[in-house]
């Protein structure tokens, strides 16, 4: 599978692996809309789903990531999204995953926090 950027963010290699405009694309259809399959448009579907479902802890922080990314599109993707619609997907998806009671908040802060002290501890070294 090919990789496009690498995200220096916690998991960033994980979901490097997919492609965040993929992993927006399948989480929007598993929690969103399950008419939409643009994600089903790679031939490496089933190793996507495989890191997809090794990733977990780090969904709700990626989304939010996502959120604030520009040019999500610069290195296309074989659906045809636009920078504007994986951003929305990303939005809407974390509405609703972020109705669990406060979980994917703990697991994104917490995610925040290791990246923090991993860039602490680079700073110092």
């Amino acid at each position: 599978m090919k990789s496009g950027h690498n995200f220096s963010f916690a998991g960033g290699e994980l979901l490097a692996k997919m492609a965040a405009w993929w992993f927006v694309s399948y989480s929007y259809y598993l929690y969103v809309d399950r008419t939409h399959r643009k994600w089903q448009t790679v031939t490496t579907e089933a190793s996507r789903r495989s890191v997809y479902g090794r990733s977990k802890e780090y969904h709700t922080y990626w989304l939010g990531e996502i959120q604030s990314m520009e040019r999500l599109d610069v290195h296309g993707n074989t659906a045809g999204l636009t920078s504007s619609e994986i951003k929305s997907m990303a939005g809407k998806v974390l509405s609703v995953v972020s109705r669990d009671g406060g979980v994917g908040e703990m697991k994104a802060m917490l995610c925040r926090l290791e990246a923090e002290y991993e860039r602490m501890k680079k700073a110092r070294s």
